[in-house]
C-alpha cells in the first residue's frame, strides 16, 4: 500500500495508520519506505513482553487485512531508518511497511490535510493510532502520554500540539521539557487523562490492556474483538474530565513556584510558543501556496514594508509568516477555495500575533487595511466578504 492511497482512504483503517505515522515517523534514508511505527517498554507488571509481539501483529493483520504488509521491528534493518527526532535506537515491537511516494517534506501537511475534515468517528481512530502506538500509562499522574521526541524541531511539536487541538476540541496536558527540573528533564509530552482517554477512545495495543488490568484490576471489554474500551463514562462524565484539561494546561515540574508564577509561566510559554496560531494557522495548508506568497511579498510585511524582521537561516531571506486573511477555519462556508494566493498575506512576527492577540480597536485597524488592500483580488476569485463580515471571523463586536 503507498502512503498517497492511504492518504485518500477517510476510513477506520486509514486514520488509524495516519495517526501511528504522525505521532513517530520513522522514514528509510532514501526515503522511500515509511513506517507505522510501534514500540514496547518492560515494566514490573510486563517483566517479560515478548509474548506480545504475536499477539499484536495478529490483531494488526485481523483490523488491517491483507494489504498491509506487517512485520516484527526486529526483522527490519533499522540502519536505514531514522526518525523526525534523529533517534536511532533499536526498539522492540511492530511495524505497519508502507511505500512512501510523496516528499517527505511534506509529510505533516499531508496528514494534516486528509484529517482536518474528517467525521469525529474517524478522527477517534486518528488519535487511537497516534497515542496507543507509541504512547504509555502513567498510573502516578493518571495520564496517557506520548513523548514529542523532536526536541530539535520545536515548529514540529508546536504543529502537533495545534493539531491535535483542532482534533480533541479542547486543551490537554502538555508537558514541556523546557518547564521541566534541568535534573529530570524529559522529551516534551503531549498528555490526555487516562479514563477519559479509555472511555473516548479505546486501547490497542495488547500489552498495553494486560498492562491496565493487572495494575487495575479493571477487566476491559471487548468491541468487536480489537478495539478495547473500558469504563463506560456519561458524555456529562467526560466532558467533566475533558474541561480539568481547559485547567490544566502545563505540568511545570520546577521546583519552589507558587500556582500563580507556574500559570505566569505557562502563559508566557503558549503566548512565545504556540497559543496564538491554535485556531485558524494555516499548517494544515499548502507550503507551497505560502512559501509562494511570501516570495511575491519580497519577504516583507504587508502591513508595513518598514518592519524589521531577522534573516531567516532555512531561508537567507527575511523572515515573515504567511496568515489567511479569511482563517483558513471558515473555509466551509465559502463555495471555493481559500487556501489561495489572494487569500494569503505575508506579515511580519509582531503583527502576525497582533491579528490574532491584540484588542480589537487594534486588530480592526490591521483588518482594514488588509481588507482594503485584498477586496477586489478575493472578489476576482468569486470569493466575496464584507469588511464586517471579516471582522465576525476575528470575532470582533461590530456596532
Amino acid at each position: 500500500m503507498k502512503l498517497s492511497q492511504i492518504l485518500t482512504l477517510s476510513n477506520e483503517k486509514s486514520s488509524f495508520l495516519l495517526g501511528m505515522i504522525y505521532a513517530w515517523p520513522m522514514i528509510s534514508e532514501d526515503n522511500k519506505i515509511i513506517l507505522a511505527y510501534s514500540a514496547y517498554k518492560k515494566n514490573k507488571y510486563l517483566p517479560n513482553i515478548t509474548p506480545y509481539y504475536d499477539k499484536h501483529k495478529e490483531k494488526l493483520m485481523k483490523f488491517l487485512g491483507n494489504n498491509y504488509n506487517i512485520s516484527l521491528n526486529s526483522d527490519i534493518n533499522y540502519k536505514l531508518f531514522d526518525t523526525f527526532g534523529n533517534t536511532k535506537n533499536k526498539f522492540p515491537g511492530i511495524s505497519v511497511i508502507i511505500e512512501n511516494d510523496i516528499e517527505v517534506s511534506k509529510l505533516y501537511g499531508s496528514i494534516e490535510k486528509s484529517i482536518i475534515d474528517l467525521d469525529d468517528d474517524l478522527k477517534k481512530w486518528f488519535m487511537i493510532g497516534f497515542l496507543d502506538g507509541r504512547g504509555s500509562i502513567d498510573f502516578t499522574g493518571h495520564f496517557f502520554s506520548i513523548d514529542l521526541a523532536q526536541r530539535d524541531n520545536p515548529e514540529v511539536v508546536k504543529r502537533k500540539l495545534n493539531r491535535m487541538y483542532d482534533i480533541l476540541g479542547f486543551k490537554f496536558n502538555y508537558n514541556p521539557r523546557i518547564l521541566q527540573e534541568k535534573s529530570n528533564q524529559k522529551n516534551d509530552q503531549f498528555r490526555i487523562h487516562l479514563e477519559y482517554f479509555i472511555g473516548t477512545y479505546g486501547l490497542f495495543r495488547p500489552s498495553l490492556i494486560d498492562y491496565y488490568e493487572k495494575a487495575t484490576g479493571v477487566i476491559t471489554s471487548s468491541n468487536d474483538g480489537f478495539i478495547f474500551k473500558d469504563l463506560q463514562y456519561s458524555d456529562k462524565e467526560l466532558s467533566t474530565l475533558a474541561k480539568n484539561f481547559e485547567i490544566n494546561e502545563f505540568a511545570i515540574s520546577i521546583k519552589g513556584l507558587t500556582d500563580d508564577e507556574k500559570l505566569k509561566k505557562a502563559q508566557e510559554y503558549r503566548l512565545m510558543n504556540f497559543d496564538f496560531d491554535s485556531e485558524d494557522e494555516i499548517l494544515y495548508s499548502s507550503n507551497n501556496t505560502k512559501e509562494e506568497a511570501k516570495r511575491k511579498a519580497n519577504y516583507k510585511c504587508e502591513l508595513d514594508d518598514m518592519h524589521v524582521t531577522f534573516t531567516s537561516k532555512a531561508t537567507n531571506t527575511f523572515y515573515v509568516e504567511a496568515h489567511h486573511l479569511i482563517p483558513f477555519s471558515k473555509r466551509n462556508d465559502f463555495d471555493v477555495n481559500i487556501d489561495i494566493l489572494e487569500n494569503l498575506v505575508a506579515l511580519c512576527p509582531n503583527c502576525h500575533r497582533k491579528i490574532h492577540l491584540a484588542k480589537d480597536k487594534e486588530k480592526t485597524i490591521l483588518l482594514e487595511q488588509l481588507y482594503t488592500t485584498r477586496k477586489t483580488k478575493l472578489n476576482d476569485e468569486l470569493i466575496e466578504i464584507t469588511k464586517n463580515e471579516l471582522f465576525s471571523f476575528y470575532n470582533i463586536k461590530v456596532a
